[in-house]
């Protein structure tokens, strides 16, 4: 899959690859590491009409506990399930997945060659070809006009800045015996405690619009920060070193201080979400709450 970035309506990446609601706004108020793809979260560079997302996906195998209720009920495990356990791990799925995320350069004649190339590689990794041919101009095209990022669940992929050898490494592993996890299988807890009547294993789930609007508004205030500091740390820095450093020290106190404003503000939405999700909190509370902001 290639999708191309744009200026005015940032993408939400992982939901347009298939990650589930819940998963995606854990991930974006912190209530869980972000690891693998979801790294992507963190990328800070500008995302505009000169960026590609190039995301490719491997399952090589699926094992998961087989759904037997009765057994399950009365299967060899603990009287009652550890305290706050809302769901439990009942399978998991090993392949490949990457997104590489390229900038590419402003010259519109070298946007649609280097687009060329890019559904090159695709068809490549769709289809039986065993090798990939690239002219040395398209290889020069991908190596010196575009800067890449890639975001991967193995760390084979991570530190190749590539997308030529990522897509090579990609088709050898397609015959291969992959071991990497891309993504588990949860069942809430009572699946396997269905005779278990405690309220502190509840899980209640936003509505799909209420989760949307609050990752949408968390992403918008991470993205600002990272940009932020990125010109902080970047621009201003080579501007002022050695010049003007007791007005750079102050601006670096009022990033501290917006910084901090918006990691509360986080902390505050995850606590909120926390309690809906426990039973502690309706949801009606979380809507006034997003439409006082």
């Amino acid at each position: 899959m290639i999708i191309n970035g744009n200026r005015y309506q940032k993408e939400n990446i992982l939901k347009v690859i298939g990650v589930e609601n819940e998963l995606r706004l854990s991930l974006s108020l912190n209530l869980r590491g972000k690891t693998g793809l979801a790294e992507i979260l963190n990328y800070s560079n500008p995302i505009n009409e000169y960026t590609r997302f190039f995301y490719y996906s491997y399952l090589n195998r699926e094992e998961k506990v087989a759904d037997n209720p009765i057994k399950i009920a009365y299967s060899d495990k603990p009287t009652k399930p550890p305290t706050d356990t809302t769901h439990v791990i009942t399978g998991i799925k090993t392949g490949i997945e990457i997104i590489a995320v390229l900038q590419l350069t402003s010259d519109a004649q070298r946007i649609v060659e280097i687009d060329n190339v890019l559904q090159r590689l695709r068809t490549f990794l769709l289809n039986d070809d065993k090798i990939l041919n690239l002219t040395q101009q398209e290889e020069s095209l991908l190596t010196n006009s575009i800067h890449t990022k890639i975001y991967s669940n193995t760390h084979d992929l991570r530190d190749i800045n590539r997308l030529y050898y990522v897509c090579r490494f990609l088709k050898q592993a397609q015959n291969k015996t992959i071991n990497y996890i891309v993504s588990y299988i949860l069942r809430p807890i009572k699946w396997l405690y269905p005779l278990y009547t405690g309220t502190d294993v509840e899980f209640i789930s936003l509505p799909e619009h209420l989760n949307n609007n609050i990752e949408e508004y968390v992403l918008q205030l991470r993205d600002d920060i990272l940009k932020l500091e990125k010109c902080i740390k970047e621009g201003l820095l080579k501007l002022l070193n050695g010049y003007l450093k007791d007005r750079l020290s102050n601006l670096q106190q009022q990033w501290f201080v917006v910084n901090k404003m918006c990691t509360n503000e986080i902390d505050r939405l995850s606590k909120l979400v926390i309690d809906v999700r426990s039973g502690r909190t309706s949801v009606s509370i979380v809507e006034q709450t997003l439409e006082s902001d």
